[in-house]
């Protein structure tokens, strides 16, 4: 397990999670239209099957994605 922090709020992931993994765990439902802030910037999307690069500390940030039409 690796303690990280989402929106300054402590969680635990283990490695190899995906964005929307991560989400879920901090509490978020599938359903939102987020992407997740990496520590250096970088966005991760919900439909990314990537596993997310984590460091012990890193502070991930959700954040709304543009939709069709908005």
């Amino acid at each position: 397990m690796i303690s990280v922090k989402m929106n300054d709020n402590p969680i635990e992931i283990s490695d190899g999670m995906t964005a929307i993994e991560i989400l879920k765990s901090a509490g978020f439902s599938s359903g939102h239209h987020l992407a997740l802030e990496m520590q250096d910037g970088t966005l991760m999307h919900l439909d990314d099957n990537e596993p997310v690069k984590a460091s012990p500390g890193d502070n991930f940030i959700p954040v709304p994605v543009a939709t069709k039409g908005r």
